[in-house]
């Protein structure tokens, strides 16, 4: 186990494209040794301003969740879509 944590921060537009390369950080930091946790700054720079932060491994643990992120539509770290995305991949 590693002491060290990743954070992702991004902006955009809120396509399927920003989903799946968020879903690439979170796949490539569950198969890293270097890093334990992938933390998300929703709005961005502002989540990183605000201390505003998803435990993404968490939130991802199962793939299946992580495969259906790539396909999903909007911005999963922005927050007037968080709630809708997050009950969708829960479900």
């Amino acid at each position: 186990m590693n002491q060290s944590n990743c954070i992702v921060a991004q902006s955009g537009g809120p396509t399927v494209a920003i989903n799946a390369s968020l879903a690439g950080v979170i796949a490539g930091v569950k198969s890293s040794e270097k890093y334990d946790i992938c933390y998300g700054a929703v709005n961005g720079i502002l989540g990183i301003l605000n201390e505003n932060y998803l435990n993404l491994s968490d939130i991802f643990a199962d793939d299946a969740n992580l495969e259906k992120l790539k396909t999903t539509p909007a911005m999963y770290l922005y927050d007037s879509f968080l709630s809708k995305l997050y009950y969708f991949l829960r479900s």
